[in-house]
């Protein structure tokens, strides 16, 4: 990223000094380079024609140093042009760098995203935990209860065989009591209306008025039954 103005490699004034800077190295070491082979050529030049005259070894001179220096800014221009596509190359990369950047911060996002949500998931599951609990506790309870009352069940369903057999007794004396019942009713009826016959008899042997003969005594009543053996 680039802050304020300060200068980058990937500024394309800085670039462009840079090529231009690179340019005049390469360009002074070239001349550089092509000063001992002027003084060999000079030295061959001395041997091969000692008598010519000194302006024409200069020229000659000259024109070797000016096709030296032609081959040399020719791969000086070749090395430029890597130059500028390596940069080219720094230009891109920084792009690409930009790109997985803006992925990794992304990816940052995403990744808080996850474990907000992780954390979200581990709460519910306690929770979820913790309700199951409750439910195998409630269970527990249930099933002790269940059996408690299974066992009081079968208590009761003892007790009630038991008391199958008395119960059935019972009812059949409360039947053979209710008819030996009906029997005395029916004699305590008939006492009654004896009762009233003789409460009508004194009544009339009271009567001084109207005085009744003797009558004789009336037969004995027969024996009530056995009610109770």
């Amino acid at each position: 990223m680039r802050k304020g103005n300060s200068k980058t490699p990937f500024d394309p004034m800085f670039h462009e000094f840079v090529i231009w800077g690179c340019a005049l190295l390469l360009f002074l070491a070239a001349f550089l380079l092509s000063l001992p082979d002027e003084r060999e050529r000079e030295a061959q030049q001395e041997k091969a024609a000692p008598s010519a005259p000194g302006l024409f070894a200069l020229l000659y001179d000259l024109t070797g140093t000016t096709g030296s220096m032609l081959e040399h800014t020719e791969q000086l221009h070749q090395k430029v042009q890597g130059v500028e596509s390596k940069l080219a190359q720094l230009e891109e990369q920084e792009r690409i760098l930009a790109r997985q950047q803006e992925t990794g911060e992304r990816l940052g996002q995403e990744l808080s995203r996850q474990v907000k949500l992780t954390e979200q998931g581990v709460t519910l599951m306690a929770e979820i935990l913790e309700g199951e609990q409750e439910s195998v506790q409630l269970t527990s309870q249930v099933t002790v209860k269940v059996s408690s009352l299974t066992q009081d069940v079968g208590q009761n369903a003892a007790l009630l065989d038991r008391l199958a057999d008395p119960l059935a007794r019972a009812g059949q004396e409360s039947a053979g009591l209710s008819g030996q019942l009906d029997l005395l009713l029916a004699e305590l009826n008939r006492s009654r209306e004896t009762f009233k016959y003789f409460g009508k008899l004194k009544d009339l042997l009271d009567d001084p008025l109207h005085p009744l003969p003797l009558l004789p005594l009336p037969r004995p009543l027969p024996p009530l039954p056995d009610l109770f053996p």
